[in-house]
């Protein structure tokens, strides 16, 4: 119970940080620090009514307008920044698919290999697989919202640079654009540039660049972050992490009819069940018994909660009943 608590809580933070708009470079994912923040100008960001870029500026919040228009596409953030004389790179990167619903997200705090990323999240449907690593587990969550990280404004926001127009941009992937740029210095004199190559007629930014320094203590040192979008309605099938195929088809432990799982790891699982928790207490005290699972020592019963106790391949497992919001609750953990 205590690794997946660990793991839980890990997975919680990461996404909390990333969805927040916190996470930087680091040499270990737990680490991090302000993201990049940037001045705006005193300019009228007024859009149109289908979300064109409204004349001769564009603000960096603009950046996902309309991209739910699209059949699928591949969303991409890299941020390298300098502390102390050391460079570190952090990427981010979201694929989704419109019909059927499906999303993947990788992250890497430590280089711009996504491939390479400590953390791994699937949702299809209404269930997120995430993996983690040390050691790499599986987590299945079910009944996550369709809607759920279906776009990056979800993950990045908050970065409102107001841009001018500088003219017409080139072609990208088929896609007419136009340019914006930004130059800014603030009182500590840290100093941005940003670019922008936004789509013509629908005004979701194709690539997005900020290059510059930023104080850090005494010293401005440089930094550079860089959105882009690819894959535009071309994204490949998405397909679980190789570590969640095994426990996403097969339950480990017996499951009472109509029960629902809500919760998968390797070493452990929680469901509901309409039935009564001492109805839950009698099948599973039967029923792990029928699996090969011995009974040991430290289990209790009591009126809306019971702990079974049971012991197998030198392995002990946990099964917690308990009655929440008027449905059974069963935990299964195994250490």
């Amino acid at each position: 119970m205590k690794l997946y608590r660990v793991r839980a809580i890990g997975m919680a933070l990461m996404l909390l940080l990333v969805a927040c708009g916190t996470v930087n470079p680091s040499n270990s994912a737990s680490e991090n620090s302000q993201m990049l923040t940037a001045p705006t100008t005193v300019a009228d960001t007024t859009t149109t009514t289908d979300n064109r870029p409204a004349g001769d500026v564009w603000n960096g919040n603009e950046f996902a307008n309309k991209l739910d228009t699209l059949d699928s596409y591949t969303a991409t953030f890299t941020y390298t920044a300098t502390s102390n004389g050391k460079e570190s790179t952090w990427v981010w990167q979201q694929k989704i698919i419109y019909n059927p619903v499906t999303m993947e997200i990788r992250t890497n705090p430590n280089g711009a290999d996504i491939q390479s990323a400590d953390y791994h999240m699937v949702k299809i449907a209404d269930k997120m697989y995430s993996v983690t690593d040390n050691p790499s587990q599986c987590i299945i969550v079910v009944n996550q919202p369709e809607n759920q990280g279906l776009n990056p404004n979800s993950i990045i926001g908050n970065i409102p640079f107001t841009m001018q127009k500088t003219g017409t941009g080139p072609d990208v992937m088929g896609h007419t654009t136009i340019a914006y740029a930004y130059t800014g210095t603030t009182a500590d004199g840290s100093n941005y540039q940003s670019t922008a190559l936004v789509e013509r007629n629908d005004g979701y930014a194709l690539r997005w660049e900020v290059t510059g320094k930023t104080k850090t203590g005494d010293a401005l040192e440089p930094f550079s972050w860089k959105y882009e979008l690819t894959d535009i309605n071309t994204v490949a099938p998405i397909t679980l992490p190789n570590e969640c195929e095994n426990l996403a088809s097969d339950s480990t432990w017996p499951m009472p009819d109509g029960a629902q799982i809500t919760m998968q790891t390797n070493q452990m699982v929680a469901l509901t069940s309409d039935k009564s928790v001492q109805e839950l207490t009698d099948f599973y005290t039967t029923a792990m018994k029928d699996a090969g699972y011995a009974p040991s020592e430290g289990g209790m019963n009591a009126a809306d909660t019971s702990m079974l106790m049971f012991t197998k391949d030198d392995k002990n497992i946990t099964v917690m009943i308990s009655l929440q919001e008027g449905k059974g609750m069963v935990i299964i953990t195994q250490q």
